[in-house]
């Protein structure tokens, strides 16, 4: 799985680094991932490196399931997800991924650059700290 994350308890952070190619399918498993290990805190915040992704494929089939399972970690109260691609393909990537998330009425912001990360991670009330993915 191209997905790799850690999550920072202190301040209650989740990064991840996608790398590669990206599979819908690929996202329903982290998203089941984080919901069955039930570590997560109220008003997380999701930090998602696409600057190694080379591509993203999305099966309509799985968009209903995407949209459920986003609607289970709002619930748990994530704050937001911070999409992060700083050149064109990882931008084009979080770009597509935008409608995802708006079908589930979900705070998601894309940050096309670290600047960017920097203001939206001050926004939320939380510290930027760079390279934790």
């Amino acid at each position: 799985m191209p997905i790799n994350f850690k999550y920072d308890n202190d301040t209650n952070t989740l990064y991840l680094k996608v790398t590669g190619i990206l599979k819908s399918g690929e996202i329903i498993d982290y998203f089941n991932k984080l919901l069955n290990e039930n570590f997560l805190k109220k008003g997380f915040v999701e930090v998602v490196d696409l600057n190694e992704t080379t591509d993203f494929v999305l099966r309509y089939s799985d968009l209903s399931i995407i949209e459920v399972l986003t609607k289970k970690l709002n619930n748990i109260g994530q704050k937001a997800t911070l999409m992060c691609g700083y050149d064109n393909v990882s931008k084009g990537i979080s770009s597509m991924m935008l409608p995802l998330y708006q079908r589930a009425d979900f705070n998601f912001f894309v940050c096309k650059s670290e600047d960017d990360l920097k203001n939206y991670m001050a926004s939320l009330g939380k510290t930027y700290m760079s390279n934790k993915c």
